[in-house]
């Protein structure tokens, strides 16, 4: 049987550095102007945020 505090802080830990690979991916394709959002994924983003 798993501890789930121990369960809870491992997928705490993924989480985080899949958010942090996620972020220096972007600020990659920012820097190099590859960045392109359209209006329906803005839409997904605002919906989501709600």
């Amino acid at each position: 049987m798993m501890d789930p505090q121990k369960t809870s802080k491992k997928f705490a830990k993924q989480l985080n550095s899949l958010r942090h690979k996620k972020v220096l991916s972007l600020k990659n394709r920012i820097a190099k102007g590859k960045y392109k959002i359209s209006n329906l994924e803005i839409a997904k983003a605002l919906f989501m945020s709600q």
